[in-house]
């Protein structure tokens, strides 16, 4: 694999990301950009590159970033100023994948990163104009839209417009790996994992809820083909929305998926075989 940095947007950040290398010099049959969840970092990402080649899905190319922030990437841990700041940055990345390949991007997302995708098809902002001819399609895994989890009642939607001054002090989400997936070797190494997030601001969570809410208004206008993986057993997101929301998405343009005994983290979840498995025929079906 190959790794790489570029520069943030919308400051002095650098932005790490990483490559898969093909077995061949033919272009890539499938081209993937996968976003982590809340907490999270690239490296927890790798099971379904291992699994497509396993399964002599060799020209398949993945490239994994790390949020602004998050993981290697530079930044105030656990914080941002603005949510689009993360859609700055996979717009910068984006556009780098297509400069390299010939192959259109499937965009996927686990959770945070889902959330981030759905802000990027806005058809009122920015970013959508930009990317649109770029992808082939999107795939969206327990997006952050409504959370079930009961976060501190001073931290909530909102809070920054009333107190501004509290927007970067940081508290402990108290999220632990068993929770989050049933592989319990997968959630401890979560557990112990240095580059988790142990702590986040306020701010960050209250620009997180807030672009749930906005997004949630815009389903009808995603026009490309979609796919939504969905945990029945999901502790921390309403799956009810997630339902929802897709049913407002065009039906020829959208596949979803449930899976009644899978946790939050389903792509590190004991079912993710199964679920790897699903992207990949979803994928055989597409134009």
């Amino acid at each position: 694999m190959r790794t790489g940095r570029f520069s943030s947007h919308l400051g002095q950040e650098k932005i790490y990301y990483r490559a898969s290398n093909l077995s061949t010099e033919e272009p890539a049959k499938e081209v993937f950009l996968i976003i982590h969840d809340l907490l999270d970092y690239h490296e927890r990402y790798f099971e379904i590159h291992r699994h497509t080649t396993l399964e002599d899905q060799q020209n398949f190319q993945y490239y994994w970033i790390d949020l602004k922030g998050h993981g290697l990437s530079s930044g105030i841990r656990g914080h941002v100023n603005y949510f689009d700041e993360f859609c700055f940055d996979v717009v910068q990345m984006i556009l780098m994948i297509s400069s390299e390949q010939k192959t259109k991007i499937t965009l996927m997302g686990q959770g945070l990163g889902a959330l981030i995708i759905l802000k990027l098809m806005n058809p009122y902002g920015s970013f959508s104009a930009q990317i649109g001819s770029y992808l082939k399609g999107l795939i969206f895994i327990n997006p952050l839209l409504q959370f079930n989890y009961q976060w501190p009642k001073w931290s909530g939607l909102g809070i920054k417009k009333f107190l501004p001054t509290i927007d970067r002090i940081k508290f402990s989400p108290k999220i632990k790996g068993h929770q989050l997936c049933s592989d319990l070797e997968l959630a401890q190494k979560f557990d112990q994992s240095p580059l988790i997030l142990s702590k986040i601001s306020i701010g960050f969570l209250s620009e997180v809820l807030e672009a749930g809410v906005d997004v949630k208004r815009l389903s009808y206008f995603i026009d490309l083909p979609s796919l939504f993986l969905v945990s029945e057993d999901d502790f921390l997101i309403s799956t009810e929305q997630i339902y929802l929301y897709q049913k407002g998405l065009p039906k020829e343009a959208s596949t979803f998926i449930s899976y009644p005994s899978a946790k939050h983290d389903l792509l590190n979840d004991k079912s993710r075989e199964l679920v790897f498995n699903d992207i990949i025929h979803w994928l055989k079906g597409l134009p």
